[in-house]
């Protein structure tokens, strides 16, 4: 549910921070570089993200299939 706008949030703040960047140095160094996105590099990332997602969310079924239930319910800790 938030993968999503996770990573399109995530897009729009690394574009942000990555504008302010060259700003910064161009004023040190005097040149500009311009703050750009390539569609590729978007796609990358966004594969990325999502192929992370899915493993922890395999990982995470993987331990909770593992927990016994009735157990755990019995179990006195809160």
């Amino acid at each position: 549910m938030l993968l999503l706008p996770g990573i399109v949030l995530g897009i729009s703040f690394a574009y942000g921070v990555m504008a302010w960047y060259c700003a910064e140095f161009a004023e040190v160094e005097s040149i500009i570089i311009p703050a750009t996105l390539y569609p590729k590099s978007i796609l990358y990332t966004a594969l990325i993200t999502i192929a992370s997602y899915i493993i922890s969310l395999l990982l995470l079924l993987y331990k909770a299939d593992r927990v016994d239930m009735i157990e755990a319910m019995k179990d006195e800790r809160e």
